[in-house]
C-alpha cells in the first residue's frame, strides 16, 4: 500500500503461535524467512520483500475475539463507538473504514429523528 512520500507498507499473514518471532529461528533474517514462506508467489511480492530491510519488518500478533453485536456501543449519551473501535477486524479485510461509514450513517439516521437532547441516549441504544 502506498502511504505517501515514496513509502509503502505491506502485510504478510502467517498462522503462527503468539510470540512466534521469539521461538522461530530466522538465521538469514526476517525478509529471507518471509521470502521462503511465500516461495512460488508472484515476483512483485518478492520484489517488495527484497527491498525491505529486516529492521523495517515488525511482527504483530493478531487475535480473534467474539463479536460485540449484543454489547452497547454507547456510554451514557455522550460517547458512541464506531468502525474499528467496536467492529475489530483483521487489517487485511479493509473493512474498518467501511464499518465506520455505515455506523456514521446509522447514527445520522437515529440522531436526525431526535428532537430533544434527552432523547439522544435512547436513540443511540436502539
Amino acid at each position: 500500500t502506498d502511504i505517501g512520500h515514496g513509502r509503502y507498507q505491506w502485510y504478510a499473514f502467517l498462522a503462527r503461535p503468539a510470540n512466534s518471532e521469539e521461538i522461530i529461528p530466522m538465521p538469514e533474517g526476517k525478509s529471507n524467512y518471509l521470502q521462503e514462506e511465500f516461495c512460488g508467489w508472484s515476483w512483485e511480492i518478492h520484489h517488495i520483500m527484497k527491498a525491505t530491510k529486516d529492521h523495517e519488518i515488525e511482527q504483530r500478533d493478531l487475535y480473534d475475539r467474539p463479536p460485540s453485536v449484543m454489547k452497547s456501543w454507547i456510554d451514557g449519551d455522550s460517547v458512541a463507538l464506531i468502525g474499528d473501535a467496536i467492529h475489530a477486524m483483521a487489517p487485511n479485510l479493509g473493512q474498518g473504514g467501511c464499518q465506520a461509514i455505515e455506523d456514521a450513517y446509522v447514527l445520522w439516521q437515529e440522531l436526525s429523528r431526535t428532537t430533544r437532547r434527552d432523547e439522544i441516549g435512547s436513540r443511540l441504544s436502539t
